[in-house]
């Protein structure tokens, strides 16, 4: 039987160290405990099918819609910088590739550093701590799970498919988001961008996260919304398999992606 965590809990259990370098070469288990498996040995998997027997999630764009939180907390370091702002969906071509870029792509001629520390501060120090993030939305915020995702990731737990996240946005604030909005799923592991970790599209965490969920990377599909995906998915060797939902839906099939589903349940038909 599976073990639900909350709490505390799942961040000590999500905490990942520093992994090696690696390439897709490496893209096979090894000897030896992980420190992402889970704590319990309680736990059994079911393979999916003879190619796909667990998957690896992106999380803004493809499990939560997080695009105007993300956008309202880097337009407000922007307007007190005295920087122009930008439309909401503007910023769908701005994420995916990390925080640090996001404010490259957001403000091209301003003061990098400053207004990466004001939007780490804005969005994942002071927002992740509020239940309220946006002022026209209700005490909830704006950000949270696509319809049909709950669903999806409960009956792929039922049907024992061993599941992942990883995320370009900062660690700390991916274990947050990811336990605020998926407390009873028992991820394997949920891994944002760490210091000294190659971000994606680099398939280093990628291979980590294979090696915790006890598959080679070829067993795994990466599911994403954006071309940040796919290419990670390839460069792992994984199978990519692109969302419709997302942010960058139109560069997904273009970027390589095997399929693009237009709703959360086409995944089970996917995967078999």
């Amino acid at each position: 039987m599976v073990r639900v965590r909350r709490g505390e809990d799942l961040a000590r259990a999500w905490t990942c160290p520093r992994p090696k370098a690696r390439t897709p070469d490496d893209a096979r288990t090894t000897s030896g405990r992980s420190t992402w498996r889970p704590a319990s040995n309680d736990v059994s998997f079911a393979p999916v099918n003879a190619n796909v027997r667990a998957i690896v999630f992106d999380l803004d764009g493809t499990l939560v819609d997080s695009l105007e939180d993300l956008a309202v907390a880097m337009n407000d370091v922007l307007r007190e910088a005295g920087q122009p702002e930008h439309p909401i969906d503007a910023y769908r071509h701005f994420i995916g590739w990390g925080a640090a870029d996001l404010v490259r792509r957001a403000a091209p001629d301003g003061d990098h550093a400053a207004l990466l520390e004001g939007f780490r501060r804005r969005y994942h120090r002071e927002g992740l701590d509020r239940p309220r993030l946006t002022p026209r939305t209700s005490d909830e915020g704006a950000s949270r799970p696509y319809d049909g995702i709950p669903e999806l990731l409960r009956e792929l737990v039922a049907r024992r498919v061993p599941l992942a996240v990883l995320s370009n946005k900062p660690h700390p604030a991916t274990v947050a988001v990811v336990a605020r909005f998926f407390p009873e799923i028992p991820f394997v592991a949920v891994v944002g961008a760490r210091d000294g970790v190659p971000h994606k599209p680099d398939p280093t965490a990628a291979l980590e996260i294979a090696e915790a969920l006890g598959v080679p990377g070829s067993a795994c599909a990466f599911v994403g919304d954006t071309e940040v995906d796919v290419q990670t998915a390839l460069n792992a060797r994984m199978t990519p398999i692109g969302v419709a939902w997302g942010f960058r839906a139109a560069s997904l099939a273009d970027a390589g992606a095997v399929r693009v589903i237009a709703e959360p349940r086409e995944l089970l038909d996917v995967i078999g």
